[in-house]
């Protein structure tokens, strides 16, 4: 059977990751792929466990957008390269690629998109310890969110909020945001990527707490 983009497509949509790396990197060595599938090609390699060819992948389709004038998309691939890097504790990294989508959002002001630098802002005080920060910034980033209709980044927002506010001492509101974000990761109505990370930050939660109880329900759920 001949690869063709179409099927590299499809499998992205099976999430069955290894057929859409190989169909994506047949055709790209024939010839080159519209950014749109470079995307597809990075979220595919990402979830093979590829994390450097991901990355590879949506550098040549941030750059494909940002070519066609695509603001908005160019800015979205902005937003994942971030993710990415912060995934690697490259937060240099990460953050140069945050400037680089708040630059191309700059021209677009309903984008649901704003609300991410909100949100990886915050993450980055709360990893350095600047905690009201960190909790101002998943304030207006819960808040934007909602704002524009950006699920993800608001559950994702609502997750760090929580993990902020454990560190204050106030963790009954602290379990309460963290147990509604672990709620809208089962519910299936968040991409998986941020579902999974969500599910990372409750179980990491419980475990500062002691409370294995709660861990075990959601590890369950």
């Amino acid at each position: 059977m001949i690869a063709t983009a179409e099927a590299g497509r499809d499998a992205v949509r099976r999430h069955s990751w290894t057929e859409a790396v190989e169909a994506f990197t047949a055709v790209d060595q024939d010839a080159t792929l519209a950014p749109d599938d470079l995307e597809l090609l990075g979220t595919a390699t990402w979830w093979s466990g590829q994390p450097g060819e991901a990355t590879d992948a949506l550098e040549r389709a941030f750059g494909g957008y940002s070519d066609a004038g695509r603001d908005e998309d160019a800015a979205r691939t902005a937003i994942t390269l971030a993710y990415l890097a912060f995934r690697r504790l490259e937060e240099s990294i990460a953050f140069g690629w945050i400037a680089r989508a708040e630059r191309l959002l700059e021209g677009l002001p309903d984008s649901p998109l704003h609300a991410w630098p909100l949100a990886f802002g915050a993450l980055g005080a709360l990893v350095a310890n600047q905690i009201e920060a960190g909790l101002a910034l998943a304030d207006r980033a819960i808040e934007v969110a909602r704002e524009r209709g950006n699920t993800d980044a608001l559950f994702m927002a609502m997750s760090f909020r929580g993990m902020g506010r454990l560190e204050t001492g106030d963790w009954r509101s602290g379990l309460r945001d963290i147990d509604e974000a672990a709620a809208a990761a089962t519910s299936g109505q968040l991409d998986i990527r941020f579902a999974s990370d969500i599910f990372c930050t409750t179980i990491a939660a419980c475990r500062s707490l002691g409370d294995l109880a709660r861990a075990g329900q959601w590890t369950n759920e």
